[in-house]
């Protein structure tokens, strides 16, 4: 009878609510006496407490992108990219004895996306491989991942990027001797232009190598198999001139990849080490971080929810966690809207997104307030998520939430969010029936 009662109690609950949310403002505070010593009340003063955890290491073989480049900051540090890939032989070889040799190139293509300072010069250099790509256990190759090259450069880079550019194709000058050795292999019908597991052997890919020095730009490229090959430009002596083009592509895209370091010296984060120890916001100027790309996300758990179990005769009908960026920190770089919620625990392990009970992901309403700043923030329904781990009436305040980019933004881009924790603390609001 009492399971009833509630059941018919939350069903009017939810027509009330939704009467009162229209256009995703809140629902009135206040109490509905909907019979007899029931009301709807809110409470926001439980406790979140923020923290900053960087993941040790993400597997960014997965996106079909590569990112090349150097950059630092007062706020995240410094930031370098080193870009890795195999490369396979023409699909199609058409060389005569007499053809002559022009030119070899690198072929690369923007994705559109950077990081930094575009207008600086990008600085890296493209060097051979003198180790053989191989895949983990895990079938990944992550930001962490490191392989050996040869130390004289096929080329040394000095790019002004232009990555939004209507033409999105770049071509890099190689060494000519290295282009000459490939033509001389399709010229004599080699066995390794014929064999292409035993030109990897032997040419086991490229390393694109950031200078370490500068302080310019991150720029994405794409690295799907049709989008990165070393051309050679060559031509042959007819009745008309013929300019032939025999490309190298990108192979075996899984091992494709790029080694990302970062380096806090002097930053709020100098103090981050590894993943299973968080650093409170209290220990960083009262702030806690989240950025692509190197794995920093913010950690919130909520020490005191445990209270609301000493509520009887009560039950949640809705909770939102509202977290707000700090002024000041996102004028020069544009706040991401695709920011989700994953499961974690006390060693800050990723576990799955979190999800509502209609099994649909929980996104943010994000709001942001261009004018004045005070009413920019990110608002989550995290109902399903108390509602479980209450539902046993205990609550593990070690159980909680990592805050981190979509998927793919963060594992190839280092789009940023500073949460603030002092001036204007995260809320969590819960909205409960009592009875």
């Amino acid at each position: 009878m009492k399971y009833k009662q509630r059941n018919l109690i939350l069903g009017i609950l939810l027509i009330i609510i939704t009467a009162c949310s229209k256009n995703d403002e809140y629902f009135a505070i206040g109490s509905y006496f909907l019979e007899s010593k029931t009301y709807l009340i809110m409470v926001d003063t439980f406790r979140v407490d923020l923290s900053t955890v960087k993941i040790d290491s993400l597997p960014n073989s997965v996106v079909d992108t590569l990112l090349i480049g150097n950059y630092r900051d007062d706020v995240f540090g410094r930031i370098n990219c080193n870009s890795f890939f195999e490369f396979g032989i023409p699909s199609i070889v058409d060389v005569e004895k007499d053809d002559i040799y022009d030119s070899i190139t690198l072929e690369l293509n923007y994705t559109g996306y950077s990081y930094g300072d575009t207008l600086q010069p990008l600085l890296f250099s493209i060097h051979l491989l003198s180790e053989k790509l191989k895949l983990y256990e895990s079938g990944y190759l992550y930001n962490t991942s490191e392989f050996n090259y040869i130390v004289t450069p096929l080329a040394e880079c000095h790019l002004i990027p232009h990555p939004a550019s209507c033409d999105s194709t770049i071509e890099l000058k190689l060494n000519n001797d290295f282009g000459k050795e490939l033509f001389a292999l399709m010229k004599t019908n080699d066995d390794l232009i014929n064999s292409e597991s035993e030109f990897i052997t032997h040419y086991k890919g490229l390393a694109i190598i950031s200078d370490t020095m500068q302080n310019a730009s991150i720029v994405a490229f794409e690295s799907s198999d049709a989008d990165i090959n070393i051309n050679i430009y060559s031509h042959r002596i007819g009745e008309e001139l013929k300019k032939i083009t025999h490309e190298f592509p990108l192979v075996n895209s899984e091992k494709q990849f790029t080694c990302i370091t970062s380096n806090y010296i002097n930053t709020p984060l100098k103090n981050i080490r590894t993943q299973r120890k968080d650093i409170p916001s209290g220990e960083m100027e009262n702030r806690a971080y989240v950025q692509g790309g190197v794995g920093l996300m913010t950690k919130v758990r909520f020490p005191t929810v445990k209270d609301f179990l000493l509520f009887q005769n009560s039950f949640i009908i809705k909770a939102e966690l509202i977290i707000r960026p700090a002024a000041g920190s996102y004028q020069d770089y544009s706040l991401p809207e695709d920011v989700y919620l994953y499961h974690t625990d006390k060693d800050n392990n990723l576990g799955n997104i979190l999800f509502n009970s209609d099994g649909t992901a929980v996104s943010p309403v994000f709001s942001f307030d261009e004018l004045y700043n005070d009413q920019t923030y990110y608002l989550y329904d995290v109902t399903n998520f108390l509602n479980n781990e209450l539902s046993d009436s205990y609550f593990d305040p070690e159980h909680g939430l990592l805050v981190t980019l979509s998927n793919r933004d963060y594992l190839c881009s280092f789009d940023r969010i500073v949460f603030e924790d002092e001036s204007t603390k995260p809320q969590l609001r819960i909205y409960y029936v009592t009875y």
